[in-house]
C-alpha cells in the first residue's frame, strides 16, 4: 500500500491524527494494469491541482492487500473510495478528468480534459 498526501505541512498524512484532512481517499488498484496506472495518474493530478493541502490519499493494490479490498466492499479495481460523513462513497471503473471532479463535487478548472 502507497500512502501519499498533500504536500508537507499539510493536513494529510495518517488518519489517527486529531485534526484529519478533508478527503479521505483511498485508490484501490489490480498492479500496473494499464486502467490502474490511469487512475493513479488522474487521482493524483485531481488531488494536487484541486485539493491543496486538504486530502489523505492512500493508494492500495488488491493483489497485495487484498484484505483492505474487502474490508471496504470493494470487488473491482480501480475503485476510489472517498471516506466521507454520512458512509463511504465509490467511483469505480475508468476515470476521467471529468468524472472524477463530479464524484468531488469540485468545479472543472480551465484546461479540460486531458
Amino acid at each position: 500500500m502507497k500512502k501519499l498526501k498533500g504536500p508537507p505541512g499539510g493536513t494529510g498524512g495518517n488518519l489517527s491524527k486529531k485534526k484529519t484532512a478533508g478527503f479521505i481517499l483511498k485508490l484501490y488498484i489490480a498492479g500496473n494494469e494499464s486502467n490502474s496506472r490511469r487512475a493513479v495518474e488522474v487521482v493524483r493530478e485531481i488531488c494536487r491541482q484541486n485539493l491543496g493541502q486538504n486530502y489523505d490519499l492512500r493508494i492500495i493494490d488488491v493483489f497485495k492487500d487484498f484484505n483492505s479490498a474487502l474490508q471496504d466492499k470493494v470487488l473491482v479495481a480501480p475503485t476510489l473510495v472517498w471516506l466521507k460523513k454520512g458512509g463511504p462513497a465509490y467511483l469505480i471503473g475508468n476515470f476521467t478528468r471529468q468524472r472524477l471532479l463530479e464524484f468531488l463535487g469540485l468545479p472543472e478548472r480551465a484546461g479540460g480534459e486531458k
